[in-house]
């Protein structure tokens, strides 16, 4: 029994340990399955968002390197937690900003109207954290709902759980095409977006008539929420 209770504590442990270098959803879902991960993946409709924080470099130029780190760290646990929140999964950071998924590793029916909703709550927070932090932070968002490869890529000693194609290259481009402070919608995302479930109207999602964005070969729509600031 005392050896049990010991192979217990050290699961946990590991356990423990695993969650601050891998997301939760991946995690349990790893424990889950009674086979080894493999390479490979499926095509499934999924919603990505990209996250950047405006000008970092230029705000951090004069910096010493330990209070970047303070301030990227900080910047991050602010975020990061709306994708939590909202039943995302956090893909990878990326230098000053971040990439995430609806719908994987554990599936959502109302996955983009959660990325919507996470992108708000992270813009909200920012406000509330400009009015007693310094520097000023800004983000820009962009998401987009598409069908994408997801599953494991790299090599069999090392793999990561991500989502590649054409849909994360489009949320990608949403996200450098957006102003600071705002958070740019592909059509695909404003359609499958539950305004009720949001309590939010429709005058909110506003058309920014047909881009052409980088990479891509035809003119796409694109949306921009309305927010409740000055940033809007």
């Amino acid at each position: 029994r005392r050896h049990n209770a010991m192979l217990q504590a050290q699961l946990i442990a590991a356990n423990e340990k695993l969650r601050h270098y891998m997301a939760a959803p991946l995690i349990e879902t790893l424990m889950a399955s009674p086979t080894l991960p493999s390479l490979g993946g499926e095509r499934q409709t999924i919603t990505i968002l990209f996250v950047d924080f405006c000008r970092f470099s230029s705000i951090t130029h004069n910096l010493p390197p330990d209070e970047v780190l303070r301030i990227l760290n900080e910047y991050f646990a602010l975020l990061t937690t709306a994708i939590f929140e909202h039943g995302g999964y956090l893909d990878k950071i990326m230098g000053d900003g971040f990439m995430a998924l609806f719908n994987v590793p554990t599936r959502q029916g109302n996955h983009a109207t959660k990325a919507v909703q996470s992108a708000i709550c992270m813009h909200e927070r920012v406000q509330r954290w400009n009015v007693t932090h310094s520097p000023q932070m800004n983000i820009r968002v962009g998401i987009h709902t598409g069908e994408a490869l997801v599953g494991n890529i790299g090599t069999p000693q090392l793999m990561n759980y991500t989502a590649i194609g054409d849909a994360v290259n489009l949320a990608k481009r949403l996200e450098e095409t957006s102003s600071p402070g705002q958070i740019l919608l592909s059509t695909t995302t404003r359609e499958m977006v539950d305004l009720a479930e949001m309590k939010m109207d429709e005058s909110r999602f506003v058309s920014l008539g047909r881009k052409t964005l980088k990479g891509a070969n035809l003119p796409m729509e694109v949306f921009h929420i309305v927010l409740d600031d000055n940033n809007s």
